[in-house]
């Protein structure tokens, strides 16, 4: 995965066209896409119907669950495709979203957001920013230095049951989270940490630097590092295997003059299994849970840019 820019845009789109003018409107996309050198085109389990090509439907695409706590909005829920791009401003990133969509009246969007990623900085092989809890993440990515360990980590592998132009595509899931800043910034830096489960800048609670592991089975009971602070339940350390993903997330407003109104989660993996649902069924229950609500999500595929000689989407759309 390519390192991000500071800015970026985002947009969900449902599709109000369906079979031959879908399929060129989704081509004009990904060539849009690709061109621009920046961005990200995901297909939802819904857009295969109106496509006509339910028979190519990736096998681990379905319509995100409702977790424990969402208050869904359909706009912002299992979107037909999704569309990410960065940029190195934000009218930049404005102007590169505007001229991916225009004159693409197959597709309505039903939500758009200004994206950021404060103190956006590559630090051993990691994109790192500070999110919007004022927290540094991306601590916890494998890093890009490793390239088997990020291919084996994200993108769907030849050997599964896939279809052929799903191999060396990726997963996404998206969350898209408000935050309480009122609870949130009414908390101690300390009390903030407890829930967290790391200082502000990484470091671990026990004194261990970002770059290590902590030494969670010296701290059985969660005196140091709280049982229940996020990354302890996300991985506690004992043995289980973690959940296998690669993070990309954005501090998300209604414009660029906006404080950021949540966190635009994105998730790359292989397989939604081992990645982000192994993740939301650990932090079930997160003290976190109290300052954040979803609004919306769902999952995608991010198809690879070439399957053999062919753009994806010339693959895909081949014999449908």
């Amino acid at each position: 995965m390519s390192f991000p820019a500071p800015h970026g845009q985002t947009a969900l789109l449902t599709a109000r066209a369906s079979g031959a003018a879908l399929r060129r409107a989704t081509a004009v996309l990904a060539q849009r896409v690709r061109s621009s050198r920046t961005g990200v085109i995901g297909l939802g389990y819904g857009v295969f119907d109106k496509l006509g090509l339910v028979d190519r439907r990736p096998l681990g695409l379905a319509p995100m669950e409702t977790f424990a706590g969402d208050i869904l909005d359909p706009a912002r829920t299992d979107a037909d495709l999704v569309v990410q791009v960065d940029g190195r401003s934000p009218d930049g990133a404005a102007e590169t979203l505007s001229s991916v969509l225009r004159g693409v009246d197959e597709f309505d969007v039903s939500w758009q957001a200004v994206l950021s990623r404060e103190d956006n900085q590559p630090e051993h092989g990691r994109a790192l920013n500070q999110n919007v809890f004022g927290f540094t993440e991306g601590l916890a990515n494998p890093s890009t230095e490793a390239e088997e360990a990020i291919d084996q980590t994200v993108l769907v592998g030849a050997g599964s049951d896939e279809p052929a132009w799903v191999v060396g595509g990726t997963y996404l899931a998206v969350r898209v989270l408000k935050v309480s800043h009122p609870l949130w910034d009414a908390e101690s830096i300390e009390l903030q940490e407890q829930i967290i489960g790391r200082r502000r800048d990484g470091t671990w609670l026990d004194g261990t630097s970002a770059k290590n592991e902590p030494d969670f089975a010296g701290d059985p009971d969660g005196a140091v590092t709280p049982l229940d602070s996020h990354v302890r339940l996300l991985n506690p350390r004992d043995g289980a295997a973690p959940p296998v993903m690669l993070r990309r997330s954005w501090t998300w407003s209604t414009d660029a003059a906006s404080r950021g109104a949540g966190l635009f989660f994105m998730a790359f993996q292989a397989d939604l299994d081992e990645g982000f649902r192994r993740a939301q069924e650990r932090l079930a229950g997160s003290r976190l849970d109290r300052y954040v609500l979803a609004t919306g999500g769902g999952y995608f595929l991010v198809p690879p840019d070439r399957v053999g000689e062919q753009p994806w989407e010339d693959a895909l759309f081949s014999s449908g």
